[in-house]
């Protein structure tokens, strides 16, 4: 029996024991011939990381005009982050459709232009969305709310900082985004504005806060449906005030990174006296 002639499942698993085939080989063997086109494509798209940098930008209207290669991907990458890159609102409207087709995104990061996120589907375009990890630029607004709807197996979301221009108030957000929807949400990055309305009702047990957190936050963290086990903050709350909080309302955590914003003096002022505290309960 010709090569050609074997079932396509074992021409993917010869391809998987194959260590040595790099992209270009693959490139050549989806141009070898009809047999081998589905197979290598299998593999020249499962994993896509197109950026400005590598000057494969020209990925993103390929996955918007084929559904068949777009269904391939399983994690996307789209950086063009470089603020001196000139991109096009063609590229965007491009890259919006080619969303739309990778219907079987398990992880897709998204380090674009932060008011960009009109490109992320608003329904679900699979009744069943494996997507479990989400990292973007872009804020907690309207179309973010929306996609985060579709994908009721999400695990892990990172979020930029929200805008000085972004409009959208923070009770609206909180009442379009049940947890219901995204229920099995256990580990979040982004703003505190954010974090407001993502962490109460979630199960999350990993939480990284950017920007400073004040100590009023803390109580709301605890609203979370799990115990938060792993916490970065920033703040300019003073240490001791900060510390005895994160006790009290989060008593499970097992790994805490703070940085601080006052100034070195002031820190090791704060230091010193939390040393003090310590022994003197000793």
């Amino acid at each position: 029996m010709y090569l050609t002639g074997l079932p396509e499942e074992l021409l993917d698993a010869i391809c998987q024991q194959t260590d040595v085939l790099a992209a270009p080989e693959y490139v050549a063997l989806a141009r070898c011939c009809r047999a081998f086109r589905r197979v290598a494509h299998h593999h020249l798209y499962r994993r896509l990381l197109v950026s400005s940098s590598k000057h494969n930008l020209h990925l993103i209207p390929r996955l918007a005009k084929s559904r068949e290669l777009a269904s391939l991907v399983r994690d996307l990458t789209v950086s063009i982050a470089n603020p001196t890159t000139n991109v096009f609102r063609t590229f965007y409207q491009m890259l919006a459709i080619a969303l739309c087709n990778t219907t079987q995104l398990v992880h897709l990061t998204l380090d674009v232009a932060p008011d960009a996120s009109w490109v992320l589907p608003s329904r679900a375009l699979h009744e069943h969305s494996p997507l479990i990890h989400f990292a973007s630029s872009f804020p907690l607004d309207v179309h973010v709310t929306q996609f985060i709807q579709t994908t009721p197996r999400l695990l892990h979301i990172k979020l930029g900082s929200m805008q000085s221009n972004s409009t959208g108030s923070l009770a609206s957000m909180a009442s379009c985004c049940p947890h219901q929807l995204v229920p099995l949400l256990s580990s979040f990055e982004g703003s505190v504005h954010d974090a407001r309305t993502l962490v109460p009702g979630h199960p999350i047990t990993v939480a990284h806060l950017h920007g400073p957190v004040p100590v009023h936050m803390i109580p709301l963290l605890a609203h979370s449906t799990s115990n938060i086990q792993v916490l970065s903050v920033t703040t300019s709350s003073p240490l001791t005030a900060l510390l005895p909080a994160l006790i009290e309302h989060l008593p499970e955590l097992t790994r805490l990174q703070i940085a601080t914003t006052s100034p070195n003096n002031a820190f090791n002022d704060e230091v010193y006296q939390l040393a003090r505290m310590h022994l003197h309960t000793l």
